[in-house]
């Protein structure tokens, strides 16, 4: 993710409610889908990769063919 690790930018906020921002993580994964022309991905998340991968599901549930989320950190 953008500002963890060895990656630049500024940190994002770790909540459920800004997964699906402007510059969220949600859109991240989506560029990233589209860059890479990744069409009906299984989306796999642990924490709040689980999260991420449940709000994008609520959001656009035709757009994946399974999601498994192991232990979400998750607030709808």
């Amino acid at each position: 993710m953008p500002g963890y690790g060895d990656s630049t930018g500024d940190p994002m906020p770790s909540k459920s409610d800004k997964i699906s921002g402007k510059k969220g993580p949600a859109k991240i994964v989506r560029i990233l889908m589209k860059k890479f022309e990744i069409k009906k991905p299984v989306l796999i998340g642990y924490d709040w990769g689980a999260a991420i991968a449940l709000k994008m599901g609520i959001e656009h549930p035709n757009n994946f063919r399974k999601i498994v989320a192991f232990h979400p950190s998750f607030n709808e």
